[in-house]
């Protein structure tokens, strides 16, 4: 009698640790699910490389909150992918922040003499639009702007998977 008690505690006991380990799974696995990014966040993985085509809004308007709120303009890959979820376990990672546009223009490249009226230019030569990554567009106080030609700021997004960038760096 004494022995079929003892394996009474004994389950008993047993079936609480396996009660309170599954509890502690539980209260972690929420923890976990509410630090993990949206299934849109997630999808600004795939959209931003595209440009955010058609049936990109949801994410595009995911990232611009990311933005609102402080955040980068991508969750983190972990938040989103496991080794499991891509064939051959796959790495992603972002490149991401500030970038001056400089549009299309014009500089001189060759200059002719016009006596009493000066230099004037009478060569031309087109320079494609350019986005500088890494800095804005700043005026100083005499109307320059740094980097030369620039007209607005803008950001940027790049994304890489296992070290490849997918798709074009998207502007916004």
């Amino acid at each position: 009698m004494f022995r079929n008690i003892a394996v009474s505690r004994r389950s008993i006991r047993n079936a609480l640790a396996l009660s309170v380990t599954f509890s502690l799974l539980m209260l972690l696995s929420q923890a976990n699910e509410a630090m993990a990014a949206s299934e849109n966040e997630c999808a600004i993985w795939l959209c931003a490389p595209g440009g955010f085509p058609n049936g990109c809004e949801p994410p595009h308007a995911a990232m611009m909150s990311r933005i609102k709120k402080d955040k980068s303009p991508i969750p983190d890959w972990n938040e989103c992918f496991s080794g499991e979820d891509i064939p051959g376990g796959g790495n992603g990672s972002a490149n991401y922040g500030p970038v001056a546009y400089i549009p299309e223009h014009q500089i001189c490249v060759r200059w002719k003499s016009w006596g009493s009226d000066g230099e004037r230019c009478v060569e031309h030569k087109t320079i494609p639009e350019e986005y500088r990554k890494g800095t804005r567009c700043r005026t100083n106080r005499d109307g320059e702007r740094t980097p030369a030609f620039c007209t607005k700021s803008l950001n940027y997004i790049d994304v890489f998977i296992d070290g490849k960038q997918q798709g074009e760096t998207y502007y916004y």
